[in-house]
């Protein structure tokens, strides 16, 4: 266990297991068995073909760093439960729900191209993580609340500064998972008194409130809005109605889980995303020089017009280099999973409530599964490659991991990929990424959340172009 604390976590010790010990094979994540796969066999069964057997997540230490305010968020939820939030949540993120946010999307869009430009005029290069921070932050606030945060305007308001410490990192989230490990029957009574888990308090508790203060807002609103929160309130159901079986609907803690988990996966997937996509543009001028001119084509179509979820479904280079971005980076380096019921997968044994690991980021940069796996290479992703194509689902595609896949698979996947094209857009069409620090890009990934172990830092030279 130590190794998975050690500088490079998860990373760096799935990557040597598996050079050790092969596809499929098991560790003791202290008392817990625990099945770690790579084989895209076996993640076919076990997230696709066999779901019913795996339809659960696996967290440590039987939940007891799960916080009672996200205890029911889709991400965190189980068994029946979660097939009802999921049933009520996946209507909400449909084509024509991201149709009428990409307006929301395109101004927030347009804001960070617009003040990336301006802290970017001296030339000094800017902690872009900061800013897309903030970017997050204002897309997740307009789309899901209807709250104009204009966050890049000051970087350090209570709300950017909340969401940007609620995640524990370094010793302390480690601290936890020892002693929640070694002792549990000592610490699920004190951790669930003090309210210790995955987040800090203080931010999860800020969040909380102003979460539920909107939901009151609601209800006494005269007007009603088209955003993510509104259509959560719409599903709402008293506590009666839900013991009684009212279908699709949601409680009122439900729906606070809901947003609160909105606002934490929304906030950080995106603005890392983001950041490890322009760093690796100005790590690869060929690539950016490329997908430039794919911008300026769009940009000149649209003659001042505002940019559309239409408009962005046609950069197919963009799309690729997202991809490929993404299977170097994935949001998430791990994918967890807890069997429901004694199985086998791929002829193992597997018991009832063991946890299923599978390491994305690893199985990413397999090089049996990618030539030159270190090397950022949009053309991977072609159209009719074997990335790409339909009929390899559950074997080479199942080696593209950054938001999960079968009926657990990310639920905010499009609006995800959505933002980020948005921002690409306007950013290069009035800046270009020339320069970024670190030279070499080392990730840790304690929470299993990739982050820089020192910050990225990037240049951008002025486009004579306007947003």
């Amino acid at each position: 266990m130590p190794e998975l604390f050690k500088p490079g976590g998860h990373v760096e010790a799935s990557r040597k297991w598996l050079q050790k010990y092969g596809r499929v094979f098991g560790i003791y994540n202290f008392r817990a068995p625990i099945l770690y796969v790579t084989d895209p066999e076996a993640i076919k069964q076990i997230l696709v073909t066999d779901f019913n057997s795996f339809p659960d997540r696996h967290f440590f230490s039987d939940r007891i760093l799960v916080h009672k305010e996200v205890d029911t968020a889709l991400f965190f939820s189980t068994g029946g439960t979660w097939k009802r939030i999921r049933s009520v949540m996946s209507p909400m993120l449909s084509g024509s729900k991201l149709r009428l946010m990409s307006a929301c999307i395109d101004r927030c869009s347009s804001r960070l191209a617009e003040h990336l430009v301006k802290a970017t005029a001296g030339g000094q290069p800017v902690d872009i993580k900061r800013l897309t921070q903030a970017f997050g932050l204002d897309t997740i606030a307009g789309t899901g609340f209807s709250i104009d945060t204009d966050a890049l305007v000051d970087l350090d308001t209570p709300l950017v500064r909340h969401a940007r410490s609620l995640f524990r990192t370094g010793p302390y989230i480690a601290y936890f998972y020892f002693m929640a490990a070694l002792f549990p029957a000592l610490t699920r009574p004190i951790f669930k008194m003090f309210n210790i888990g995955f987040f800090k308090q203080e931010d999860l508790l800020f969040f909380e409130t102003a979460v539920g203060q909107m939901i009151k807002d609601r209800h006494s609103a005269k007007e009603r809005n088209t955003d993510f929160l509104q259509l959560l309130v719409d599903a709402e159901v008293d506590e009666e109605e839900l013991l009684h079986g009212e279908g699709k609907k949601l409680s009122t803690e439900e729906i606070v889980a809901q947003c609160l988990i909105v606002y934490i996966a929304g906030f950080e997937t995106t603005s890392s995303s983001l950041q490890f996509v322009l760093y690796l543009l100005a790590k690869n001028q060929d690539v950016q020089t490329k997908l430039l001119e794919e911008v300026d084509q769009l940009v000149n179509d649209l003659d001042g017009t505002s940019l559309s979820y239409e408009h962005c479904n046609q950069l197919t280079y963009m799309n690729m280099v997202i991809k490929e971005a993404l299977r170097l980076y994935p949001p998430s380096s791990l994918i967890f999973r807890l069997a429901e019921k004694d199985t086998t997968v791929k002829g193992i044994p597997v018991p009832a409530k063991a946890g299923i690991w599978i390491p994305v980021h690893v199985i990413s940069r397999d090089p049996e599964f990618f030539e030159e796996p270190d090397k950022f290479d949009p053309s991977r992703f072609e159209e009719n490659s074997d990335l790409t194509l339909k009929h390899n689902v559950g074997t080479r595609m199942l080696t593209w991991l950054p938001f999960g896949a079968g009926p657990r698979h990310c639920v905010g996947m499009r609006l995800a990929v959505l933002e980020l094209k948005m921002a690409l857009v306007r950013i290069l069409s009035v800046a270009r990424a020339s320069h970024a620090l670190p030279d070499v890009l080392v990730v840790n990934d304690v929470t299993s959340l990739l982050q820089p172990t020192e910050p990225i830092l990037i240049q951008f030279e002025k486009r004579e172009r306007s947003v």
